[in-house]
């Protein structure tokens, strides 16, 4: 049996060490923004990494059993990405009335590596920090916890649509004027070309919370005027929230002509309406290599 003895003298202190800030701050950024701007490879994998780096640091500090800890933890962490632990999230997620969720890929146990490293960082800083504490720490310990259950909220429901479109917008401004008026997103290594090219546009749905995303042709005409063929709508994200389920089964019913109105609305007026990025539209492109 284990024995769990918890510290009579916390090193609050812990908290301020730069590695662990550091981990905290990437953990929130990549759940709150890199994962949406990029949803990637890398940003699967970060979270990860920068949560088992601080998760059993963070416990250390209240449990002196640190090797305990940190070997709990890889366990842990292999039982929850694994398909044999869904009955348990399935529980969980019941029990808090919460939707608990994480993705399933053994790649993902790699992130175990950073575990050696986090470990010897703790014992290292545990030996130069005295015992202390104040307001600034129990702010750190709050956003830690936030954190960690952050890490667990499910990432937008995708809606596979792939309708096709062949609609034709004319609008008054150059092609290098229309990208210069949406945020590019992807691989900043695919160049914009110069002439006829093929592109994903994304544009927002209020109405369903909804980030459509389109495969378009977008050239210069010969009045140096730009065109933009819509090809199709490929898929649709929708974010977690009450009326999700309606939401997704509302877009699941739209058709060519209801994108064709909700591209004109949210994207083309969002073009004419504004001279450089407009947030409130959510524009943005990616090239196709």
């Amino acid at each position: 049996m284990i024995n769990i003895k918890y510290r009579g003298d916390v090193k609050y202190d812990l908290l301020m060490s730069p590695l662990f800030l550091l981990g905290l701050i990437l953990l929130l950024a990549n759940d709150f923004y890199l994962k949406q701007q990029f949803h990637n490879y890398t940003t699967g994998k970060l979270s990860d990494f920068a949560g088992l780096f601080i998760f059993p640091f963070f416990i250390s500090i209240f449990i002196d059993k640190p090797k305990t800890v940190y070997f709990s933890t890889a366990l842990l962490f292999i039982f929850w990405k694994i398909e044999v632990s869904q009955p348990f999230i399935d529980f969980l997620s019941m029990a808090t009335n919460c939707n608990v969720y994480r993705t399933i890929d053994i790649t993902d146990l790699l992130a175990i590596s950073i575990l050696p490293f986090s470990y010897s960082y703790y014992l290292k800083k545990n030996k130069e920090i005295s015992s202390n504490n104040n307001l600034l720490h129990l702010l750190i310990g709050g956003i830690s916890i936030f954190a960690f259950c952050a890490t667990t909220v499910p990432p937008p429901r995708e809606v596979m649509l792939d309708i096709e479109m062949n609609k034709t917008y004319s609008l008054s401004i150059t092609k290098d004027s229309l990208l210069k008026c949406m945020q590019r997103i992807g691989d900043p290594r695919t160049p914009n070309s110069p002439i006829d090219s093929l592109y994903y546009l994304h544009f927002y749905i209020s109405k369903y919370d909804a980030r459509i995303m389109a495969e378009a042709n977008i050239k210069n005409t010969e009045k140096n005027y730009c065109i933009i063929k819509l090809k199709r709508i490929i898929n649709a994200e929708l974010s977690y929230k009450e009326k999700g389920e309606q939401d997704a089964t509302q877009v699941e019913k739209m058709t060519s002509s209801d994108f064709d109105y909700y591209f004109k609305n949210c994207f083309i007026n969002g073009i004419h309406e504004s001279e450089g990025y407009l947030s409130e539209y959510w524009i943005r492109y990616e090239p196709i290599r």
